[in-house]
């Protein structure tokens, strides 16, 4: 949409829409919706919202669960809890 008013002189709106079926993880709906609004020559604001995801790898799937001990050190004595 373009026109010649005070507070804008270009305005778009887009979006997207997936729908996607894994054999390994489910089904997934997945959206993007922008907004791009151009006040004037000087002056831009742009805006993008969406969910995304992104299929498990081989690695992923296949790998066992890996477990991480973290021992917190205090920093004003140097002393590991």
């Amino acid at each position: 949409i373009e026109f010649d008013a005070p507070l804008a002189s270009t305005l778009n709106l887009n979006g997207a829409a997936r729908y996607t079926s894994y054999k390994t993880s489910g089904d997934y709906t997945t959206w993007k919706v922008g907004l791009d609004w151009r006040v004037s020559d000087a002056f831009r604001v742009r805006a993008t919202r969406s969910r995304d995801i992104r299929a498990p790898s081989l690695f992923d799937l296949f790998a066992g669960q890996n477990l991480v001990a973290v021992s917190p050190t205090d920093l004003l004595t140097g002393l590991s809890a």
